[in-house]
């Protein structure tokens, strides 16, 4: 047998070397199965190699291998493992000191603390429906929204439309609104242009600019629900509806108000912040107010006096800057006759109070560290909240429900 005969050749020649010579010509031709390389043979008295001899012969294998690689490769891989050492040393410090920091900085914040206020219930008394009032002939009331006939969205156009018509069927009342000239609203109404009047906004360098807009206007029949176009004197049940334009030379406010349909009438240009969109419209009826105040004089032969605008009744937080505005325009004496008086009414007692605007959007169209001396109540965190402000500032502030007004004051 051929086995035979190497063992006895393995006997007579290597049984006085070395463990690692026996383990490696053992390997090398009788290659015997991995249960018996560690064991001795049952059948026979050859021993095999120890734990001690196959590391060396590992060890042997070993430097072998690294002799065949180049000695090139060899550092480049050592370099690479002490970078990616070195690399994880210093992440892991890192992070550590960053914890470090953060935990500090935790402990050494002051406590916040709220102060508890309390206000003691006022019961709320309602006015009754049915109060007769006594108003000189010709009062003339300005409603300043967003929505209004053909371009009511929600609960807010809904409600100005309904409280329009109501009061326009007064002949004592002549009423008016001023909204926005969304761009699709003239397939519907076809109004004719009424005034281009300017407005001072900041342009890029931050200086002053004249920038101009048209006004649009039309006559709106209540009864009928059409549009008039006779610019004759205004019967009981038509109001007159004054629409602003966008700005006609400043980029991207000649963008203001382009929507295709009545579902788009809240969006914006990309490039137009929707507060500048906000504030442009609250200035612009602000000097359409102004401008409306001062034109009109009373014929020698009219049986009443013409009296300007006497309310202004703003609808929402949206448009509530626009009482700066008036005031701004008030200093200024721009006012031909008497200051009109502003109605300020909530509508949505959640979401309007806390409508806020960045005090770098308000500087574009108000010197903010003037007006903001001596009111640090509507600003938070650089930014101020119109509500608030509207409030406190407007003649009489109204809901839209005795709900709603229950719950603000109780």
């Amino acid at each position: 047998m051929i086995i035979f005969d190497i063992r006895k050749f393995y006997f007579n020649y290597e049984v006085r070397s070395s463990a690692f010579r026996t383990a490696h010509f053992v390997t090398s031709f009788s290659s015997p199965s991995s249960k018996d390389k560690y064991v001795k043979n049952s059948t026979s008295s050859i021993v095999f190699p120890t734990k001690s001899s196959r590391l060396r012969f590992a060890l042997h294998r070993i430097r072998k291998m690294l002799k065949r690689i180049p000695f090139e490769k060899r550092r480049m891989k050592l370099l690479t493992f002490i970078t990616l050492v070195i690399v994880s040393t210093v992440f892991i410090k890192g992070i550590l000191m960053i914890s470090s920091f953060v935990t500090s900085w935790i402990d050494d914040a002051p406590t916040l603390t709220f102060e508890k206020q309390n206000y003691s219930p006022v019961k709320y008394l309602g006015i009754g429906p049915n109060i007769s009032t006594r108003l000189p002939k010709g009062v003339t009331i300005y409603h300043i929204t967003k929505e209004f006939g053909a371009a009511t969205l929600g609960g807010l156009g809904e409600l100005v439309t309904g409280l329009s018509q109501a009061q326009s069927k007064n002949s004592s009342l002549n009423v008016n609104v001023i909204m926005p000239y969304y761009s699709y609203l003239s397939k519907l109404y076809r109004p004719h242009k009424y005034a281009h009047l300017s407005i001072k906004i900041r342009d890029k360098s931050g200086k002053w600019k004249n920038v101009g807009f048209l006004v649009y206007r039309t006559l709106w029949n209540t009864s009928k629900n059409n549009i008039l176009t006779s610019n004759s004197e205004i019967p009981s049940g038509i109001l007159s509806v004054f629409m602003i334009g966008p700005a006609s030379n400043m980029i991207p406010l000649n963008t203001a108000f382009k929507a295709s349909s009545i579902a788009k009438i809240k969006n914006s240009n990309s490039k137009l912040l929707p507060e500048w969109k906000d504030l442009y419209f609250c200035k612009a009826a602000a000097e359409l107010i102004a401008y409306r105040n001062t034109i009109i004089d009373t014929s020698l032969f009219a049986i009443h006096e013409t009296r300007g605008v006497d309310v202004v009744h703003v609808h929402g937080s949206t448009n509530a800057f626009m009482i700066e505005f008036l005031d701004h325009i008030n200093h200024g004496k721009k006012f031909g006759k008497k200051i009109p008086a502003v109605v300020y009414t909530i509508h949505d007692y959640l979401e309007e109070q806390i409508y806020s605007n960045d005090l770098t959007n308000i500087q574009k169209f108000l010197d903010v560290d003037v007006f903001q001396v001596g009111k640090p109540q509507y600003f938070h965190n650089d930014r101020m909240y119109m509500s608030g402000y509207a409030i406190d500032n407007a003649q009489m502030v109204t809901f839209v429900s005795k709900d709603l007004a229950r719950e603000m004051v109780e």
